[in-house]
C-alpha cells in the first residue's frame, strides 16, 4: 500500500513536470503578446501617433506576426530533423565525429538548445531599457525560433514516455497564456512605473525559463 502511494506521488510528480515544461514552449510568446502597452509606449508619441520607425502604428501586431512567421518557418526546416533516431546512434556509434545536424535529431538536445535560446532573448528584454523597434523585432523572431525548436523537442521526447506525458505538455502550453497574465498583472499592480515593471516581468519569465531548463534534465 505504502509502495503503491509513493509510486502514484512520483508518477504525478513527473506529470508535474511535464506540464511546466510544455508551459515554457508558449510562455514566452505570451509574455511578448501581454507587453502590448509596454511597446506602444516605448515607439509611440504621446498622441498614441506612430514614431517614424513604427509606420502602421500597431506594433503588437508587428510582434505577433514577427514571432509566429519564424515559428511556422523553423518548424518547416525542422521537420526532417524530427524523424526516427535509431538511423542517428548506427552513425555515431561507428564514428567519433558527431555533425551538428546529426546533433539536432537528437529531440533532447533541440529542446535544450530552444529554451536556452528563449531564456537569453527573455533576459535581453528585461535588461535593454529603450531597444530600439529594430532590436525588438528582431528579438521576437529569436523568440520564434526558440518556441519551434522546443516543441520540435519536447513533443518527441513526451511522446517517448507515455501518452499523458504528452497530454500534460499539451495542458502546460494551454494554460500558459493564464500564467503569464497573472504574472503580468500581479507585477503591474505592485509597481507604478510601466517600464520598471515590463523589465521585472520580462526577467521573472526568463528565470521560468531556466526553471524549464533544469526540469528537462531530472
Amino acid at each position: 500500500m505504502v509502495a503503491d502511494i509513493r509510486q502514484r506521488k512520483t508518477e504525478y510528480y513527473y506529470l508535474a513536470i511535464w506540464m511546466i515544461l510544455g508551459a515554457g514552449t508558449l510562455f514566452p510568446y505570451n509574455a511578448i503578446i501581454s507587453c502590448g502597452d509596454y511597446f506602444e509606449d516605448l515607439y509611440s508619441n504621446g498622441d498614441g501617433d506612430a514614431k517614424e520607425d513604427n509606420s502602421d502604428g500597431n506594433i503588437e501586431s508587428r510582434l505577433a506576426e514577427s514571432c509566429t512567421v519564424s515559428l511556422f518557418f523553423v518548424t518547416v526546416i525542422l521537420m526532417p530533423f524530427v524523424a526516427d533516431v535509431s538511423s542517428f546512434h548506427k552513425r555515431t556509434s561507428t564514428s567519433n565525429r558527431i555533425k551538428f545536424f546529426e546533433i539536432l535529431r537528437l529531440p533532447f538536445t533541440r529542446a535544450t538548445c530552444g529554451y536556452v535560446l528563449i531564456a537569453v532573448v527573455l533576459f535581453m528584454f528585461g535588461v535593454v531599457s529603450n531597444p530600439t523597434i529594430q532590436l525588438t523585432i528582431t528579438l521576437t523572431y529569436l523568440v520564434g525560433v526558440g518556441d519551434a525548436i522546443v516543441q520540435s523537442g519536447l513533443y518527441v521526447l513526451a511522446a517517448s514516455c507515455s501518452i499523458r506525458a504528452t497530454a500534460c505538455v499539451s495542458l502546460g502550453s494551454a494554460m500558459a497564456g493564464f500564467g503569464v497574465n497573472l504574472l503580468r498583472i500581479l507585477i503591474s499592480k505592485s509597481l507604478d512605473n510601466l517600464h520598471r515593471s515590463t523589465h521585472i516581468f520580462f526577467l521573472i519569465s526568463a528565470s521560468f525559463i531556466c526553471v524549464c531548463l533544469f526540469a528537462l534534465f531530472i
